[in-house]
């Protein structure tokens, strides 16, 4: 019996100092990770989300030139891109063309026509002159728009209006230059009607004539 006993103490003392040796290993484990995990770099993966601006132009068009690369840093006031201005040339050289047009239809009226179409011919050029002044602003204002591209959603909201503006105020002048053009036109048909009709009054009036 003594002998039993002291073969089952023995087997207990053994599990134990076997744990506790176990036990003091691992806490040496993890102790070195964290001399290792506090001294050494962190190496880690994962995602760096970064903020996202949008930028915008103040007039659309066709990129010319790309001046940063993705990653770049940038300021306020930093050139991002060039804008291809082909169509706003275009635009002030047909702008230009219309102010020629209005100029020469005014000379031709000049030379013989009723005040109020002299009128008419002037409030057209007047508004001819409006346009290109119009378009060569508006090229001022891209370019200018073009060196600094922030978001300006209300000025481009505005510069909308101005152009449905004008586009119903070219509308109304067309109606207004045909319905002037049909008045001279049914005009000048009167008077030629009248002219071949009273060949007698004219012989009447040519003897009246000899007669004094």
């Amino acid at each position: 019996m003594n002998k039993s006993a002291n073969q089952r103490i023995n087997k207990s003392a053994s599990r134990r100092a076997g744990v506790l040796a176990i036990l003091v290993l691992l806490g040496s484990l993890l102790t070195g990770c964290d001399s290792n995990t506090a001294d050494g770099p962190v190496v880690a993966s994962g995602f760096i989300e970064g903020e996202q601006v949008a930028v915008a132009a103040e007039t659309s068009g066709r990129i010319a030139e790309m001046l940063v690369d993705r990653g770049d840093a940038v300021q306020a006031g930093d050139v991002l891109v060039h804008l291809d201005d082909t169509l706003l040339q275009n635009q002030r050289l047909e702008a230009e063309a219309g102010l020629a047009a209005a100029r020469a239809n005014l000379a031709h009226v000049l030379a013989g026509a009723r005040p109020e179409e002299i009128t008419a011919a002037q409030a057209a050029l007047s508004q001819a002159q409006a346009q290109l002044d119009g378009a060569a602003q508006a090229l001022i204002e891209a370019r200018d728009a073009i060196s600094n591209p922030l978001s300006l959603d209300a000025e481009i909201d505005g510069a909308r209006t101005q152009v449905n503006l004008a586009e119903q105020n070219v509308e109304m002048t067309r109606a207004s230059l045909a319905e002037t053009e049909f008045l001279r036109n049914g005009r000048s048909t009167k008077l030629s009607q009248y002219s071949p009709r009273h060949p007698r009054q004219a012989t009447r009036a040519r003897g009246s004539t000899s007669r004094c």
